[in-house]
C-alpha cells in the first residue's frame, strides 16, 4: 500500500472512487429520499436504478487500484482474485431463487396495496391527482346507464352496449393518455381524463348505444415511425455502398 499513498495521483482516484461509491450507494437507497424531495423535477430520476451505473463505475476503478498498487509479480494473481470474488459474491443477485408464474391480479394487488414509497412504479400521467386505492369492479362503470355485452376484443380494445336513461358519463378504467380512441355507434367519440383518477369518461347520449375503446398510434408517432425505418433504410444503404467501395479499393 506504499505505492498508494506515494502516488499522489493514484491516491487522489482511489479516494475519490471510494467517496463516490459510498455516496452513490446511499443516494440510490430510499432512505436518502429527503434529499431528493428537494429536487423540484426529482420525480422524473428514478433514482434508485439510474445510479446503479455510477457503483459499477467505481467499483471497477478501485478493481484497478487495487492490481495497480499490488506487487508486479501478484498483480494477475490479484486481479483473478477480485474477478473470482465478484462472481461469488454477486451468485445470489443473479441466480434464479425460484421460478413463478404470477398472473395479472398479483400486479394489481401491489399496484394498489403497495404506496410506501415512491421508487415503487413510474411516474402517473399529469392529469392524475392521485393514483386509486383499489382496483376497479369493472372496465366500464356508470351511473344512470346499464352496461352489457362487455367484449375484449384485445387488451387495448374494448366494446360494450350501453343502454342510457339521460344523458351519461361512462367511466372505462384505463389511464387517459394520447392514443386511446372512443366511438359511439361507429362515430368519433371526444374523450377526457376524469378526476381524481385520470381514467378515460366518454359522455353517451339518452338511449341505446354501442361504445368502443381502443387504442392506436398517433400521428407524431406515426410520424417517428416513418423517420425510424427511413434512417434505418439510410444506413444499410450507406453501410453497403461503404462495402462496395473498400472491394473496389483492395481490386486495384
Amino acid at each position: 500500500y506504499r505505492r498508494l499513498f506515494k502516488n499522489r495521483k493514484v491516491y487522489l482516484i482511489t479516494l475519490w472512487a471510494l467517496v463516490g461509491f459510498f455516496v452513490s450507494l446511499f443516494m440510490m437507497n430510499i432512505r436518502s429520499y429527503f434529499i431528493w424531495k428537494l429536487i423540484p423535477f426529482h420525480d422524473f430520476i428514478q433514482f434508485p436504478w439510474r445510479l446503479l451505473l455510477l457503483t459499477t463505475l467505481f467499483t471497477s476503478i478501485l478493481a484497478a487500484v487495487i492490481v495497480h498498487i499490488s506487487p508486479k509479480k501478484f498483480a494477475k494473481t490479484a486481479g483473478f482474485i477480485i474477478v473470482g470474488a465478484s462472481l461469488v459474491l454477486t451468485t445470489q443477485y443473479f441466480r434464479p431463487s425460484k421460478v413463478v408464474f404470477k398472473g395479472d391480479e398479483d400486479y394489481l394487488k401491489r399496484f394498489f396495496e403497495s404506496t410506501t414509497y415512491s421508487e415503487d412504479y413510474l411516474l402517473l400521467p399529469n392529469w392524475v391527482d392521485e393514483r386509486p386505492s383499489r382496483p376497479p369492479l369493472s372496465k366500464f362503470e356508470a351511473e344512470g346507464a346499464k352496461i352489457s355485452e362487455i367484449e375484449e376484443i384485445s387488451p387495448v380494445y374494448y366494446r360494450a352496449e350501453i343502454d342510457a336513461e339521460k344523458l351519461t358519463t361512462i367511466s372505462f378504467h384505463s389511464y387517459y393518455f394520447p392514443g386511446w380512441f372512443a366511438k359511439i355507434d361507429g362515430k368519433n367519440a371526444e374523450i377526457k381524463p376524469g378526476k381524481p383518477h385520470g381514467q378515460i369518461e366518454l359522455i353517451v347520449p339518452e338511449g341505446n348505444h354501442q361504445v368502443e375503446f381502443y387504442w392506436q398510434e398517433t400521428p407524431l408517432r406515426k410520424f417517428s415511425d416513418y423517420i425510424s425505418l427511413v434512417s434505418l433504410l439510410v444506413l444499410g444503404f450507406l453501410f453497403v455502398k461503404k462495402k462496395q467501395s473498400n472491394n473496389a479499393k483492395k481490386q486495384k
